[in-house]
């Protein structure tokens, strides 16, 4: 198993775990309406892949000053 499948199960993860506890949040709340819910799905979906790809711009950032 390389790099790549452990980072793709690492967000398949994230992103079901987030997924339902904002669903389980929304239940909670009573504010259930499609538009809620297409907000937090997306939310869920995009927010660890920009965590994900800050990190990547971070460690690309700090080899490439390390070669100085």
């Amino acid at each position: 198993m390389d790099l790549l499948h452990i980072a793709l199960s690492a967000y398949v993860v994230t992103t079901i775990f987030a997924l339902a506890m904002t669903y389980k949040e929304q239940k909670q709340s009573g504010h259930v309406t499609p538009v809620f819910a297409l907000i937090g799905a997306c939310s869920c979906i995009i927010w660890p892949l920009v965590g994900a790809f800050m990190a990547f711009w971070q460690w690309t950032t700090a080899r490439n000053v390390s070669r100085f």
